[in-house]
């Protein structure tokens, strides 16, 4: 008798050890871009911590990279560009978006577009006809914005060539005039025009309505569903380092060069960033399924019907 009193405690410890666990479960948060700097402000703030969360972040290099580690479970929730969650649906990989944590504003003026060599003979679009072009990725949020512009001029994409480089090679290329042409975003912008020889030809927020999302919180369906608790102090968390980021720029800057070991002048970029929230209307993620759609890399996904998590 008394030995099944014991192995009752023990199985009753062993339930409420698991059930503890299970409150308390780690939720690792991949990111890669200094875009991501909402999940940075809310650990090195404690505002995770505070919200009764564990999260840990991890750096993953190549963002595309994410996806297969949520789908396997290694990871829990990303933040990813919006045309990468968009293609991962389409792909029928059942993920959801529930917040924003960068976005592109019509009112960006200067932050991105086309950087064109002064000697490049380039003064009009039409003159990028048999051009090499470089890119920071082709099917991404730059090369989508420029596919627009190019459009927009009743340009062929066809006869422009991209050449998919790093942004820093893409400085150095615009540089040394082994390019003469490329998509980019500050502060390489910044860096490829300061010494006079290069200018930005075209603004690329002009393609922007209102507000486009850029990167997003991301999880998957199956997480999402079982653990709704965590969720909602995920968008609490989230919204207090935006509301404390919009306060306070300066606050940004510390926890960017922590996660992303960027030098502290680069990661300067960053306190002009419009930084998300915890809520993600579905006009901010339209543009892109639009554009996307209109482009042709999007075969299955026509709406923003069941990607976002209300």
């Amino acid at each position: 008798m008394k030995r099944l009193a014991l192995l009752s405690a023990a199985a009753g410890m062993a339930l409420m050890a698991s059930t503890a666990a299970w409150a308390q479960d780690k939720i690792n948060l991949a990111y890669t871009t200094p875009d991501s700097l909402l999940a940075f402000v809310a650990a090195d703030e404690g505002i995770f911590k505070d919200e009764g969360l564990d999260v840990s972040l991890e750096h993953v290099a190549i963002n595309n990279n994410i996806v297969p580690a949520m789908i396997s479970g290694s990871i829990q929730v990303g933040t990813i560009s919006v045309p990468s969650f968009l293609r991962a649906v389409d792909a029928d990989l059942d993920l959801v978006a529930f917040a924003s944590a960068s976005l592109y504003k019509s009112t960006d003026e200067g932050r991105y577009g086309l950087v064109v060599r002064n000697d490049a003979g380039v003064e009009v679009p039409a003159d990028l006809v048999g051009k090499k072009v470089g890119n920071p990725g082709i099917g991404g949020i730059l090369d989508i914005l420029f596919q627009n512009w190019l459009a927009s001029h009743d340009l062929d994409s066809r006869k422009v060539q991209s050449v998919e480089l790093a942004f820093p090679s893409l400085v150095d290329a615009i540089g040394s005039g082994q390019l003469q042409v490329s998509v980019s975003t500050q502060p390489f912008v910044g860096r490829m025009t300061k010494d006079g020889t290069a200018h930005l030809l075209a603004d690329f927020s002009g393609e922007i309505p209102g507000e486009a999302a850029v990167i997003v919180f991301v999880t998957t369906r199956e997480w999402a569903k079982a653990h709704p608790e965590d969720l909602e102090k995920m968008r609490s968390a989230i919204q207090k380092a935006a509301d404390l980021a919009d306060a306070d720029p300066q606050k940004r800057l510390a926890p960017v060069v922590h996660y992303t070991n960027l030098p502290e002048a680069p990661a300067k970029s960053t306190l002009a960033t419009n930084v998300g929230s915890s809520t993600l209307p579905p006009e901010q993620i339209e543009f892109w399924v639009d554009s996307m759609v209109k482009q042709g890399t999007l075969r299955k996904v026509k709406s923003t019907e069941g990607l976002i998590l209300q």
